[in-house]
């Protein structure tokens, strides 16, 4: 095969992938509900289970626990997005029913053993970090599905307009930043912050890097030319952090209020700019998409 085959191979195979990953309107809004709903009521399943088994931290205990969780909690956040795509309120009720009968049924202070195996899964399962969990799980498994031909065209991410899965994982990761970094607990200083903004913009400089050198798709109707998802947390948690921590509850609410009905504003006044053909010869007409939804990551953190 010569060079030039090669790089037609090449080239016929990244199209490909491109065709089947991009151009999708979505699906309908309380789908995205349905698909995010089951890991709750399997989180809350999963607590009652354990806590009624009462199984040791040992090297077995572990090894069932994390097979009972998988089974409880993870089969079926991969189910609704595969196999049972077509089937979500079946499943959603399902779980629903098994939650409560295992919440009816399953006293979590039964015995003493019970009772110390409530107390650690309580810590485990603490609304904070139920959200990450719930988050981060259904991201892997929808980043790691959508390649594949189970997974449904419609819960890909909207190229334009609509709702799918996928487009909530970014919102849902600024959101849990968020809620970690204004936690009161946490003490606030320019070196850390500094820190954990370096951090990310690493990690956006090496996608950056290893999207051109690797010639991977790259959708600019995302973020844009240059940017991505790294920049735009990056660029959020330095510019709202500090403000964060220095305004009251009330004035930041109506901040966040502002920024809402400015970024709606927004999204109607550069509609035409952002979706259309407009010619990327700027660092801001480069990368128009992650500058005209910064009001939004803003309210939302």
């Amino acid at each position: 095969m010569t060079d030039s085959e090669a790089y037609s191979d090449r080239s016929s195979v990244r199209a490909a992938h491109e065709d089947h990953v991009t151009g999708f309107s979505g699906c309908q809004w309380y789908e995205v509900v349905l698909c995010l709903y089951p890991l709750f009521p399997s989180t809350l399943l999963i607590n009652r289970l354990l806590s009624a088994v009462g199984w040791t931290r040992n090297n077995y205990g572990l090894c069932m626990l994390l097979l009972l969780e998988v089974l409880v909690c993870v089969v079926p956040a991969i189910a609704v997005l595969t196999l049972l795509q077509q089937h979500l309120i079946t499943v959603a009720a399902t779980l629903t029913i098994l939650a409560a009968i295992a919440a009816l049924w399953t006293h979590p202070y039964s015995s003493p053993r019970n009772k110390q195996a409530a107390r650690e899964e309580g810590k485990v399962c603490a609304s904070l970090t139920l959200v990450r969990g719930v988050v981060g799980l259904g991201t892997a498994i929808a980043i790691l599905a959508v390649d594949f031909h189970v997974f449904p065209r419609r819960f890909a991410k909207t190229e334009e307009f609509g709702f799918s899965p996928m487009d909530t994982g970014a919102a849902g990761f600024l959101l849990i930043n968020a809620v970690v970094d204004v936690k009161p607990s946490i003490n606030f200083s320019v070196r850390k912050l500094v820190w954990s903004t370096a951090m990310l913009l690493l990690l956006g400089f090496a996608r950056l890097l290893s999207v051109s050198a690797t010639d991977y798709q790259h959708h600019v109707s995302e973020y844009g030319t240059h940017s991505n998802f790294f920049f735009v947390l990056a660029a959020t948690k330095m510019i709202c952090l500090p403000v964060c921590r220095a305004l009251s509850r009330p004035l930041l609410a109506t901040v966040g209020m502002l920024l809402t009905v400015s970024q709606h504003f927004n999204t109607v006044m550069h509609e035409s700019w952002v979706l259309g053909d407009a010619p990327r010869d700027s660092f801001m007409a480069a990368n128009r998409e992650s500058l005209v939804a910064m009001p939004g990551y803003a309210a939302i953190y």
